[in-house]
This record gives C-alpha cells, sequence and structure tokens, in this order.
C-alpha cells in the first residue's frame, strides 16, 4: 500500500490493531523509543495494562459496518502514519481502508496474496502449484482420498481454532457434526512429522525481501508460548524460494514442519505479523523501517547469542466498567 519514506517524518506513529494478542506488550517495550506506537483493539480491556492508556484505541470488530468509517477517523484524528493489522477478519478490508486513507501506510501484503492464503485450501493449492514442496490438503468431502492419521481444520480461522488430528477416516463425520458447517469448509491435511517452525517474512514496497526469521516452537497452546530464534538454512533457502514465487510487499508468516529427513513442509501462510513478531525485532528485524528500503538489502539479524521467547501469565484485577 503507500509507500512513505520514514526518513521524512520526525516522529512516524503506528499503531497495531488486535493489540490483546500476546506481543503487544512486548513490542511497546521494545519500540516505545523507537516509534510513536499506539495499540488497538475492539475489547480494550484485552489491551496489557502495562501498555499505557493514552496508548490505548478502541475500535470496531472488523465485521462492523462502521469500521472502515471508524478506523479511519481516528487514524487521521490520531495522527496514525502507519498501520500494522494483526488481525486476519481485518485484512480483505484493508483495501478500501487504503482507498479512504491514501495516504496511511498499511503493512499488510497485496490483496491478491491475501486472498489466496488466507484459505488452507488455496494457499496450499497456489504454493503446489508452483513446484514447492507442501502437505497434501483436500476439503473434507474428499476425505476419501487422504492417508491417516491426518489434521483437519476451518479453511479459514486462527490460533488452532477447531484444529484436530483423524485417526480413521469414519471420524471425519463425527468433526462435521461437532462443528458444523459443510464439508468443503474444511481441509484435511496431511500430518507431517517433525520440528515446528513459525517464520517471520517481511519484503518492502517493491516486494524485495528483506528479513527471514526461523522461530522453532518449543511449546505451543493455540499460541506460541515458548520459541527460539534458529536459523536453518534449510527453512531460509525454502522461504527464499517461495517468496521468489509469489513476491508479495510487506510482512507475512509461514508456519511449517522441518522434518527429521531435512524437508521443509509449510502448513499455513498467513499474511500477517503474528505473535512472535516481539521475538523477530529482538534480533534486529522491523518490518515499519524494512518496508521503506531504499537499497533492498537484507537486515541484520543476530543469531547469536540465540535469543528465545517464554510467556508468562500475568494477573490483572480490574474494576469493571460495564
Amino acid at each position: 500500500m503507500a509507500a512513505t519514506s520514514t526518513d521524512a517524518r520526525s516522529s512516524p506513529v503506528v499503531m497495531f490493531t488486535g493489540a490483546g494478542g500476546a506481543a503487544s506488550e512486548s513490542i511497546y517495550r521494545q519500540w516505545h523509543d523507537r516509534y510513536d506506537l499506539r495499540f488497538a483493539d475492539a475489547e480494550p480491556m484485552a489491551i496489557p495494562s502495562t501498555i499505557p492508556p493514552e496508548r490505548h484505541v478502541v475500535i470496531p470488530m472488523a465485521s462492523a459496518s462502521d469500521f472502515l468509517e471508524r478506523l479511519a477517523r481516528l487514524s487521521h484524528e490520531l495522527g496514525i502514519t502507519t498501520l500494522v493489522p494483526g488481525v486476519d477478519e481485518e485484512l480483505l478490508r484493508m483495501p478500501d481502508l487504503g482507498a479512504l486513507c491514501p495516504e496511511l501506510d498499511i503493512l499488510v501484503p497485496p490483496p491478491w496474496f491475501v486472498n489466496v492464503m488466507i484459505d488452507k485450501l488455496t494457499c496450499a493449492q497456489a504454493i503446489a502449484e508452483r513446484g514447492l514442496a507442501m502437505p497434501r490438503t483436500v476439503t473434507a468431502d474428499r476425505a476419501y482420498e487422504m492417508t491417516y492419521p491426518c489434521i483437519v481444520k476451518p479453511r479459514q480461522g486462527r490460533g488452532s481454532r477447531n484444529v484436530m488430528v483423524l485417526r480413521t477416516r469414519q471420524q471425519v463425520p463425527a468433526y462435521l457434526a461437532l462443528f458444523g458447517g459443510q464439508p468443503d469448509a474444511y481441509v484435511l491435511q496431511e500430518l507431517v512429522v517433525g520440528t515446528e517452525y513459525t517464520v517471520y517474512v517481511s519484503a518492502d514496497a517493491k516486494c524485495r525481501l528483506r528479513s527471514v526469521v526461523p522461530i522453532k516452537v518449543l511449546e505451543k497452546r493455540g499460541i506460541t508460548i515458548r520459541a527460539e530464534i534458529d536459523m536453518q538454512e534449510t527453512i531460509v533457502r525454502y522461504v527464499e524460494a517461495l517468496h521468489e514465487a509469489f513476491r508479495p510487499s510487506g510482512p507475512y508468516n509461514i508456519q511449517l514442519m522441518l522434518t527429521n529427513a531435512g524437508h521443509v513442509l509449510p502448513f499455513e501462510v498467513n499474511p500477517r505479523v503474528s505473535t512472535t513478531l516481539c521475538l523477530a525485532i529482538a534480533a534486529g528485524a522491523d518490518p515499519i523501517a524494512g518496508y521503506h528500503s531504499v537499497s533492498g538489502a537484507r537486515e541484520p539479524i543476530s543469531p547469536v547469542p540465540k535469543l528465545r521467547l517464554r510467556r508468562y501469565w500475568q494477573n490483572t484485577i480490574q474494576v469493571s466498567v460495564s
């Protein structure tokens, strides 16, 4: 979307949406001296209390009829120069927001990339069609084609919601009865055994690859709880090939498995930043500055000492305003 050099700005004003997510407090701690930050969420109580209240912004749900109008007005009133969407449901609405706010830099890949990758079936098909390794993926109405055990999940979804392992074909109808909807709204995907990685990827406005940060998942409960940067060259080469095949701009995230035989097999591509962005930032990544890169040179990512993420629960007692 819009590309204005950060060099021309004395203090870029950056707003993250989905600020109730796990990365917000770390992003604030690491970047509050670099950028003028705002954190937006439809549920104000979800924004971490460690972020100063004056940095909190309440926005409507992406499904709200006034979502675009309210977000455009807030961006103008707060002087937002860069918006970083963090919620899947918002992504498809970003082109319309860009039309309302042409001066606003929206750090999200182009609409064609979002449309393909946000659907897990078309994501798998597009990757395979470009000759890259990808686990076999079919809709649930073609369960007879799949080898079991396999993974089943909604074609659109996030946070590992309704993701299960099915041991036999006979479990498919039970899964569909449990969660409802048509069989073609779900995919069955080959079960891949190995080590899971979530990979931060960022390109500049001219679609030149700026950063690849493989992050090994050590513990996961819907979101990544423990992880460490692990600059596996095999993963970096695969991501370089995938980026060259699609050439999107902006930041995105690839979830993949590295098998014991050393094969890289992605199972999802999220066309947005993920909650492990905070770990990539700690290693030297900056999708905001990187988006406006003049040279297109890779960002200096430091894998040594090995950086590790560990998330803890925080108990916050607040007075209800409802």
